[in-house]
């Protein structure tokens, strides 16, 4: 979309005047404010999550500026991308909105930590009701049971809904990237598989140092026949050489603007030193714009999932140089 030139200036305005009212309401130890990036901890007693922003030159008054919502405590208590359409469906062209993201947040926080409360009084209610006398370690053994029994019946329907999803419990080992025992350098964590009108999606992380890792872990993955005969494999990467210069670049791989918007999650979670790899099987139904969302949230869901994932700081190091991808 083309804008005038008083347009881009006005949102400038419009961009600076938002910095300076949030500068103003929260302290910057919740606040980091960098060039166009603005990130937000929102914290209650029993959740954290961190909003993260990237301004560009048509907000506010023509769409939204890109957010990324971040759980670094790797809680689960809320569904990232729901959320984030939440958040995308409340904006007014021509009215800034990131304030109104953090009362959002703050307020589905407060809510969930209610049912906690609520959860707590309750259990405690029925710990009196039940054991009596009873010493109260023995209580906690039966609750530590009863949360056993409720997390093993949650990963149960987790599998169900995964087979039912492939058909066939064998068409999942298909999709599942297993590496060499021999000579192994690189330890690659893949994730699971999203299922999405026929097209299917799978993200591989593996920590990287170098260019040369770069290449080394997709040499790797693409001894998997499954995965070298995907129709798109999407990378992008970020990392710190030995001479602290920050790196970063990404692929296409045929799916024209994948891998930079790849890349722009990656800048937005502050991940370093990082490869990700999103491939793609075509099933025939074309995604439109919807396949760009199913690039980005399963790559985002790969990444917290494996661990290697923690939200850096934008004050400390700097930015790599953004290449065009091939």
């Amino acid at each position: 979309m083309s804008i005038s030139e008083s347009t881009v200036e006005g949102n400038l305005t419009e961009q600076e005047n938002e910095k300076e009212l949030l500068s103003a309401m929260f302290e910057s130890d919740i606040l980091s404010i960098e060039d166009s990036v603005i990130t937000v901890i929102i914290q209650t007693q029993h959740h954290t999550l961190a909003l993260r922003t990237l301004y560009h030159e048509q907000y506010p008054s023509d769409s939204a500026p890109i957010l990324a919502i971040l759980d670094p405590n790797n809680q689960g208590a809320v569904k990232l991308s729901e959320t984030e359409d939440h958040c995308e469906a409340m904006f007014v062209k021509g009215e800034c909105v990131l304030y109104t993201w953090i009362l959002y947040l703050q307020d589905t926080l407060e809510g969930l930590d209610k049912k906690i409360e609520e959860r707590i009084a309750s259990e405690d209610k029925k710990i009196e009701e039940r054991i009596g006398d009873q010493k109260i370690e023995d209580g906690d053994e039966q609750q530590e049971q009863e949360d056993l029994g409720d997390l093993e019946l949650a990963e149960a329907l987790q599998d169900i809904q995964l087979e039912e999803a492939f058909s066939i419990d064998e068409l999942t080992k298909d999709f599942t990237y297993t590496p060499a025992t021999s000579d192994e350098s690189y330890e690659i964590y893949t994730g699971e598989v999203l299922l999405e009108r026929k097209s299917y999606f799978q993200a591989h992380v593996c920590r990287i140092h170098s260019r040369a890792d770069v290449s080394g872990v997709l040499g790797m993955l693409l001894q998997n026949p499954k995965i070298a005969a995907a129709s798109h494999n999407i990378l992008a990467y970020r990392y710190s050489d030995e001479n602290g210069k920050s790196n970063e670049d990404y692929e296409d791989d045929g799916e024209t603007k994948a891998g930079g918007r790849l890349l722009e999650l990656l800048q937005l979670m502050g991940v370093q030193n990082l490869l990700v790899v999103v491939s793609r099987w075509y099933g025939g139904v074309l995604l439109g714009p919807s396949r760009f969302k199913c690039i980005n949230n399963i790559a985002r869901d790969t990444v917290v999932a494996s661990g290697l994932h923690t939200v850096h700081d934008p004050n400390k190091g700097g930015k790599g140089k953004k290449k065009k991808g091939k």
